[in-house]
């Protein structure tokens, strides 16, 4: 029984000194936009995306059925555009928001106090636009 022991421990101490040995494996950096070059995406992917694409832009779309709503019509044709309807409906239900609207109410708000009474609405115009364009430069 003690032989086995010593049998594997001298196996083990032999794969530990091999593995220290041996040089680790260098991994290789991808470049950007390389499994394009390589061909790993499909071309019968592509077709079908082109042919929905085209199929689309090729449509003719009477003036009296246009609607404002355009989920609707990507709803309407879901099934003869699946992907296009898809990437509609993931781009217009970005919920509308007012909270730009809001900061600039509360920014004039704060503009307009006991100590500036005597400023006229385009003066407070001028220096909200002006803070705007600071805000996004």
């Amino acid at each position: 029984m003690n032989k086995k022991n010593s049998s594997t421990q001298q196996q083990q101490t032999t794969a530990i000194a091999d593995a220290s040995t041996c040089e680790p494996v260098t991994k290789r950096r991808k470049r950007f936009g390389e499994e394009f070059e390589t061909g790993n995406i499909s071309d019968e992917f592509d077709d079908e995306h082109d042919d929905e694409l085209s199929k689309y832009l090729k449509q003719r779309i009477e003036v009296d059925s246009i609607d404002d709503n355009p989920l609707k019509f990507w709803y309407e044709h879901r099934f003869i555009y699946p992907i296009l309807s898809k990437l509609a409906r993931s781009i217009f239900s970005i919920p509308a928001t007012t909270a730009n609207v809001e900061r600039q109410f509360s920014a004039g708000g704060l503009m307009v106090n006991s100590r500036r009474t005597r400023l006229n609405p385009q003066q407070i115009n001028n220096a909200l636009f002006i803070r705007s364009v600071k805000k996004n430069e």
